[in-house]
């Protein structure tokens, strides 16, 4: 037997409302003056999303609605392009899969990510943050929205790392001077010391080094390797926690010149430079010595100069 049009009517309604007030809404805003290329990646037992990839134009943002207790990733992809055979690819922060979707796979570092758990076991308590644990390529943050939002704390960089990259780290387009990302020490020297394994595989052992001082001092709020547990503000971890909100995911919140991305030669100083070596103090110390020297010549110069003048009119 059919039933009533207005009980139906009424039920979907009803449907409607419950599956709106159990999702939570990512803005993803893209205030760098270039394209880049989102991606989205459900872990665990998660549902998968209604996009993983898409393409968001300078100035754009993206709605999307996702499910209250939600589990992934949020990145960007940068300086993407489509092969004559139909091949899509980035350079930096690609998922591997030739298209626009990721359908499931994650980014290839260096890549800058924000991490999500949302109603963390049903509490109604999100997690979050802005990691560089496998490194960097894009300037993020997440800011908590919405009327759960007050008390809450955003998260991520808005630092670009890319212009003054320790020279070890730097990630450059083949036949250019300019980095696109900055790798971790870990993918760079593949040494247990940097990856935090091995011997150094507990946070008393593995407890940051000049590379993660560089990411810290520059990035404050982010997450920034295996065991960074260096508090900011009130928190005792990188991970942020706030109820009940809605959030905005921001590339390059503080708007960055055009070709900064593509094409800006990396700046000094290095890392290598910000700690000299005994050579290159020694090499100091011998160009003051010499510059010492010379102003000592050149005062004897001078008085030799005078009393030799002197002498002269003393006997004409």
């Amino acid at each position: 037997m059919g039933g009533s049009p207005l009980l139906l009517t009424i039920m979907i309604t009803l449907s409607a409302f419950f599956s709106e007030t159990e999702s939570t809404s990512f803005e993803i805003v893209n205030n760098c003056n270039y394209t880049i290329w989102p991606g989205l990646r459900s872990t665990g037992s998660s549902l998968n999303l209604s996009t993983t990839g898409f393409t968001l134009r300078s100035g754009a943002s993206f709605n999307l609605s996702v499910p209250k207790s939600w589990t992934g990733q949020v990145w960007g992809r940068t300086l993407c392009n489509e092969s004559s055979t139909g091949n899509f690819s980035c350079f930096t922060a690609d998922c591997g899969t030739g298209k626009v979707e990721c359908d499931g796979n994650g980014a290839i570092p260096p890549a800058t990510f924000a991490e999500f758990e949302l109603n963390n076991f049903g509490s109604g308590v999100d997690y979050y943050d802005v990691s560089l644990v496998t490194g960097f390529n894009l300037p993020m943050v997440v800011e908590p929205r919405g009327a759960g939002s007050n008390h809450c704390i955003s998260s991520g960089c808005s630092a670009d790392l890319n212009g003054d990259c320790p020279k070890e780290l730097r990630v450059a387009r083949e036949g250019s001077q300019g980095t696109v990302a900055c790798m971790t020490p870990c993918t760079a020297f593949n040494n247990s010391r940097f990856c935090c394994t091995g011997e150094y595989s507990t946070p008393a052992s593995c407890s940051g080094t000049v590379y993660t001082d560089y990411f810290k001092q520059r990035c404050p709020k982010a997450y920034t390797y295996a065991f960074d547990l260096t508090p900011y503000a009130n928190q005792t971890t990188f991970t942020y926690s706030c109820a009940t909100a809605n959030y905005s995911v921001v590339f390059c919140p503080i708007s960055l010149p055009a070709e900064t991305q593509a094409e800006t030669p990396a700046k000094e100083p290095t890392v290598s430079e910000q700690v000299p070596s005994k050579s290159k103090n020694h090499t100091i110390m011998i160009a003051s010595i010499a510059s010492s020297a010379g102003i000592i010549i050149f005062i004897l110069a001078v008085v030799a100069g005078l009393w030799s003048s002197r002498r002269k009119r003393q006997q004409g």
